[in-house]
């Protein structure tokens, strides 16, 4: 009887659990972490905050995800401070016009804003999607969710940052209070 559980029950530890709150943050060791924070740093992102901000954050985000316009909510505080730049790594995973929301805030002439825009107007919608997505921003958001995908992420949000160490730590999903405070910083 026991055995017919047991791809039920390896099935259910695979499954991504909402908000993240029950994974904890996972460190990378030192050569890898250094790696993987270089190729955040050359990748595909929106600035949101402060370049000399003293805490900096990548954030992996699809347009149309509920748990991204939450975490972009919460971390408003944060970075309005001044205490933390988030760096969002766009991709379009979620809906049929997530690439087109996507290419639309990468391809904006204020990134930043665009982005902004989608996240105030989440409940209406969010931004208008590009009707055909350029080639050139295809490739980004392909490079994006392929890093994404390197770092071990099934889903968005994706977080990454340096813990009070300096270690890289890597956090799936919407994080709970405390992680927030973790991972930005304390407020």
């Amino acid at each position: 009887m026991a055995r017919p559980l047991l791809p039920a029950l390896l099935l259910a530890l695979l499954l991504p659990l909402p908000g993240g709150a029950a994974v904890p943050a996972q460190a990378a060791p030192a050569a890898e972490a250094r790696d993987d924070w270089a190729r955040l740093a050359s990748g595909h992102w929106v600035a949101d905050g402060r370049a000399d901000a003293p805490r900096l954050v990548y954030a992996f985000a699809d347009p149309n995800c509920g748990y991204c316009n939450r975490f972009w909510l919460a971390a408003r505080p944060f970075v309005e401070s001044g205490q933390v730049q988030l760096r969002h790594l766009m991709v379009g995973i979620i809906g049929d016009d997530s690439p087109g929301k996507a290419a639309a805030i990468l391809g904006a002439d204020v990134p930043a804003d665009a982005l902004a825009r989608n996240e105030r107007h989440y409940r209406e919608g969010g931004i208008r999607p590009l009707p055909a997505v350029p080639p050139a921003l295809k490739a980004k958001l392909d490079a994006n969710e392929k890093l994404l995908r390197a770092l071990g992420f099934h889903g968005t949000p994706g977080l990454v940052y340096l813990d009070a160490e300096g270690r890289l730590k890597r956090f799936p999903g919407l994080p709970d209070t405390a992680d927030l405070a973790e991972i930005l910083g304390a407020p």
